[in-house]
């Protein structure tokens, strides 16, 4: 499987889902939308199959915000 490694932090780990060092969140054929666990950032990852490899861009964080919802005061 291939490696991912987070644009902001440089954080990396295998790009299955199973890895600890990001959360998966969503899956949109060969784009996933995962949170790195080390610093937090939203990532857009597009996947290749033939070589297979992880190309993440950080989503903006006006963005990612909005695509977390909304935060409950005492969050």
């Amino acid at each position: 499987m291939a490696t991912l490694t987070c644009p902001s932090c440089g954080n990396s780990g295998d790009a299955g889902r199973a890895e600890n060092a990001f959360d998966y969140l969503r899956r949109d054929g060969m784009v996933e939308v995962r949170r790195c666990r080390e610093c937090g950032a939203g990532l857009l990852v597009r996947f290749t199959l033939l070589p297979t490899m992880a190309h993440p861009e950080v989503i903006p964080n006006e963005v990612w915000q909005e695509m977390q919802g909304p935060n409950p005061a005492g969050r």
